[in-house]
């Protein structure tokens, strides 16, 4: 993380990086898994650390950059395409995250790595937006089903393009509606800003508003587990708008709606290991009464397991039943992850919540975890230290978040 830094690169911080041929091949590894290898690259190059590199290292993370240029040029062609479409309809539209940050944050669009294109539009106007998407050759991983989707989620499935890897997410909310830090939309969409995707004018959240998204994103949603490219779009943004960000609006919202110890704990992050400029203030106004003095040592736990072969075959839940704690609590939680209710079973299954033959979901989810979770249930029963670390890690985090 120190490559990524905002910090000024000192003559002390370049001599770290004549490293081995070996440790620069783990290096780019890590920077592709994370999804930061073209923002690394570029770093490379601002800090003039080429003479240390291995060519075919340098080779490499070039590739990614260029092969990201070329994605991402894809993906707002794509968005372009779907946000005419929508506007043909009449729908508002508001592009969240990636699509944003890439081209209004970063220096240059392929710096940074998108997954797939968030767009958020009116809750009312889904129904059309669906039949919008058919029309364009996009077809849902899951079938839709809105009033199911609507009950528990924030965003329908993802939408695929077919024979393509373009995806699309659509969003009416930023929050599920079953959590604590859930909030409305109607401020967010007074507060939106103008926003042009090749020529398409559309709409993003206000700075104050995106960058409280993205700590909530990073934090009380993913649990660090999407890495260190959330902490890399914090420090960029914070770099791009400076002094235009109104944090005492940052402290207020993330205290109206519950989300202060998110916040904090991604801007602290942000600041400690990339060189946010975050004021102490800020940081000293939203820090909570009580931060384990362990927090931080889970926090880079859970940021460099993200996308791990162990991260990507274990869930949330699954960690929080690993975790040390009681075995009432462990049957507890075993059981709720078994007997969901109706509406999250029929959203994860795709099927109508009202259907006859719902209830017989019931013993197929429990034959899917069977299925899904018994390489690493031996690997429990066998005492493996790596799986009880990383629950322990990601327990402790989220007991802390609440």
């Amino acid at each position: 993380m120190r490559c990524l830094s905002r910090q000024p690169f000192t003559p002390q911080l370049r001599a770290a990086f004549q490293l081995e041929e070996s440790a620069w091949e783990e290096l780019a590894k890590v920077a592709q898994r994370q999804r930061v290898a073209p923002l690394f690259y570029q770093r490379i190059q601002q800090h003039a650390l080429q003479e240390w590199a291995p060519e075919h290292v340098l080779t490499l993370l070039h590739g990614a950059q260029r092969e990201n240029a070329i994605r991402n040029l894809r993906l707002y062609q794509a968005l372009r395409v779907l946000l005419q479409a929508l506007h043909a309809h009449e729908i508002p539209t508001l592009v969240l995250k990636g699509a944003y940050l890439a081209q209004a944050v970063y220096p240059d669009p392929s710096l940074r790595v998108m997954v797939d294109c968030d767009v958020m539009i009116p809750e009312q106007a889904l129904a059309t937006a669906v039949e919008i998407l058919t029309e364009l050759g996009y077809h849902p991983l899951k079938p839709i089903q809105l009033a199911t989707n609507q009950a528990v989620m924030h965003h329908l499935p993802r939408f695929v393009k077919e024979k393509s890897d373009l995806s699309v997410e659509i969003h009416w909310t930023i929050t599920r509606p079953d959590k604590s830090y859930t909030i409305g939309m109607d401020d967010l969409w007074a507060r939106a800003q103008p926003f042009t995707v090749m020529g398409v004018e559309t709409q993003a959240l206000c700075v104050e508003d995106l960058l409280l998204h993205l700590c909530l994103h990073a934090t009380h949603q993913h649990f660090l587990m999407q890495g260190v490219r959330p902490l890399c779009d914090l420090a960029a943004l914070v770099a791009q708008y400076g002094e235009e960000i109104a944090w005492d609006a940052i402290c207020q919202r993330s205290r109206a709606w519950g989300w202060s110890k998110g916040v904090y704990l991604a801007l602290d992050l942000a600041q400690r290991w990339l060189g946010a400029a975050v004021p102490e203030e800020v940081l000293t106004r939203l820090r909570p009464e009580a931060v384990p003095p362990q927090l931080v040592e889970s926090a880079r736990a859970q940021l460099f397991a993200a996308y791990t072969e162990l991260a990507s075959s274990t869930s949330h839940h699954f960690m929080q039943v690993v975790a040390d704690r009681p075995i009432h609590h462990k049957a507890q939680l075993l059981l709720e992850r078994i007997m969901l209710s109706k509406a999250v079973l029929a959203n994860s299954y795709g099927v109508p919540a009202d259907s006859p033959w719902l209830y017989l979901y019931y013993p197929v989810r429990v034959w899917d975890l069977l299925v899904r979770y018994r390489p690493q249930v031996w690997r429990y029963w066998r005492g493996e230290g790596e799986l009880e670390t990383a629950a322990h890690h990601r327990h402790r985090l989220v007991e802390w978040l609440g």
